[in-house]
């Protein structure tokens, strides 16, 4: 979570809430560290580079919390604006835990993944690797970017 914390920092994050402007957001008293980020199960940000969701863990189909160790080995690597690494969850991952959180903003989510899954599929793309792409600071749960 240190990592999440910095990467945040250098993204000029502030906290998306409901309600507040990006200026009433940004004077939100919150210490953008490890420690912080680890104790919101989700948050969502606007940052320099766009908007993100940060979950702490994801649920599956079925609603179990799925484990940082089951996902990361199925995780995509990413480089945003040509400088920043991020690691973010598998399509799949993403769609399942929409489909089981069922509120509306997923349903209307859930057609454009859909279609953006049956494009990947038809392009073929390599998105798994065999290997974790990094490994976790610590054991339990755990999601987002690392």
């Amino acid at each position: 979570m240190k990592r999440h914390g910095a990467a945040l920092r250098g993204l000029n994050a502030r906290l998306r809430v409901h309600g507040l402007t990006d200026k009433e957001s940004a004077a939100l008293p919150l210490q953008l560290d490890g420690i912080a980020i680890g104790k919101l199960e989700i948050s969502t940000w606007r940052t320099s580079a766009g908007d993100l969701d940060v979950l702490v863990d994801i649920p599956s189909r079925d609603g179990n919390r799925v484990l940082y160790g089951d996902i990361v080995v199925r995780a995509v690597a990413l480089v945003v604006n040509d400088q920043v690494n991020v690691v973010v969850a598998d399509l799949h991952d993403i769609i399942a835990s929409k489909e089981w959180a069922n509120r509306p903003k997923d349903q209307e989510a859930l057609p454009e993944l859909r279609d953006l899954m049956a494009q990947m599929e038809l392009d073929d793309a390599p998105r798994k690797s065999k290997e974790p792409l990094i490994r976790p600071e610590r054991e339990g749960p755990g999601l987002g970017l690392w």
